[in-house]
């Protein structure tokens, strides 16, 4: 029994990859970053989630409109009663009734009788203390909430796109980086095993330098891992079942401006959360005005047209009623003073969430903007740095070579030159998803152009 349910935890297991991970034979789609974001916002299901609850936002709006028009109802129903009070009353709606019917005996001791009767009511609101309006009008900035929580996932999915996009191109670099590192290692691992062939050096050399290729053999295998992993979360943060890769490299600035466009808003007009956030306050409000329409009178119109006979084919007799009905709420347990309270908490509550959410954008829009500033000196440093560590490993190696310099100081130039690499690629990769994060918290990820 134990060896059957691991049976299956194994193959279900394998199942679930084989449908999550692309086949290894597949050729991945090459996409540039302009193609997966149009992609992605084709395929996303969480774009599309958004989108079902605008959807049903919309249909709300209906169901709110059918405050303002009528009911139409009908019913049909059989009765079969010897109560003497009903059998009574049934003989004059059919239109059977005699003076016979005024025999004491008939009165007090009926036979039975069988009814049929046939229906329409039909109920219309004069007034509802403007509640009908008030629901309408909150039903409507309930869409209008989950038009700005579209257009937020939209920048997310957007964003994150990007991000997943020169993830690859980060891991792609690394693995570069890591395969001129190991033919560095690899040549002065060479190098000193030929001095030590040579009598020149000791066995402690060629170790270190051997121990040197290792670790630079596993950095590479690490890089490429990374590639994998991060074009797996690309095609799964699309929405795809085919295997992707991208184009391009980091070397390239993206024109993307670093600052707002001049269209005159702030990142609060812009910020799709921030006017989901107002949305929901002003609904708040309107809820308030709703909960304090409960002590308004209620005015409607109700008619009522019916037909009784005693068989279903049978001919009988037709009548109808019509009934103005005028409510108003005396007393009702204080429930309604209770809803009025809990109605102004939450405005307040959703005051105080728009001040957070105010601030929290003043601090992102600040954060990015710094972490670009910072990303644009780390590219002129790393740039000279680079060229720095080039010419030192040249140096060391030839004074190496002279028998001038310890190897400690050959594999520590190479490790510089490889560190100095790696943090011009960071520094890059920085930049270019810095600008894609200030473009976000601005809330102009859709707006503009990252290509």
């Amino acid at each position: 029994m134990i060896r059957r349910h691991t049976t299956t935890a194994v193959l279900t297991s394998l199942l679930f990859v084989w449908t999550i991970l692309p086949s290894s034979g597949q050729t991945p789609m090459v996409l540039t970053l302009k193609k997966a974001r149009s992609l992605a916002l084709e395929h996303s299901p969480l774009l599309h989630a958004s989108e079902h609850a605008l959807t049903i936002a919309k249909e709300d709006i209906e169901s709110a409109n059918a405050g303002r028009l009528p009911t139409l109802d009908l019913h049909e129903s059989y009765m079969n009663t010897n109560n003497p009070t009903s059998v009574f009353g049934t003989l004059l709606n059919q239109g059977r009734f005699t003076e016979n019917d005024f025999d004491v005996d008939r009165l007090v001791s009926p036979g039975s009788l069988d009814n049929y009767r046939f229906d329409l009511s039909l109920n219309q609101s004069i007034y509802q203390g403007n509640r009908t309006t008030l629901g309408i009008k909150r039903a409507r900035l309930g869409a209008d909430v989950s038009r700005a929580r579209v257009e937020e996932t939209k920048q997310h999915v957007l964003y994150r796109v990007t991000e997943a996009y020169y993830d690859i191109l980060l891991a792609k670099a690394q693995v570069k980086t890591a395969q001129e590192a190991e033919t560095i290692a690899r040549t002065n691992l060479r190098h000193i095993q030929s001095r030590f062939d040579a009598g020149v050096t000791v066995k402690s050399d060629v170790l270190e330098a051997a121990v040197r290729l290792s670790s630079v053999r596993e950095a590479l295998i690490v890089a490429q891992r990374s590639v994998k992993v991060a074009r797996a979360v690309l095609q799964h943060t699309i929405g795809l079942r085919e295997a992707v890769d991208v184009e391009g490299d980091l070397n390239l600035i993206h024109a993307l401006s670093r600052t707002r466009a001049d269209d005159g808003m702030s990142p609060l007009e812009s910020r799709p959360d921030y006017q989901a956030l107002q949305g929901q306050l002003d609904q708040a409000e309107v809820g308030t005005k709703l909960a304090k329409s409960s002590f308004l009178p209620s005015v409607d119109i109700q008619s009522i047209y019916e037909r009784n006979t005693a068989g279903p084919f049978s001919n009988g007799e037709s009548n109808y009623s019509v009934f103005a009905v005028f409510r108003l709420n005396l007393f009702s347990g204080l429930s309604d003073r209770a809803n009025v309270r809990r109605s102004l908490a939450q405005v307040k509550r959703q005051q105080q969430l728009l001040e957070v959410k105010r601030r929290e954008i003043a601090v992102e829009v600040a954060e990015a903007r710094f972490v670009v500033e910072a990303a644009e000196e780390r590219n002129v440093v790393t740039e000279g740095t680079v060229e720095q560590a080039e010419e030192n490993l040249r140096i060391v190696r030839n004074r190496y070579r002279s028998g001038i310099a310890p190897v400690i100081d050959l594999l520590t130039a190479e490790m510089v030159l490889n560190k100095a690499k790696l943090q011009r690629l960071n520094a890059r990769y920085d930049l270019h998803v810095g600008l894609a994060r200030q473009s976000l918290v601005q809330g102009q990820m859709g707006l503009t152009s990252v290509e």
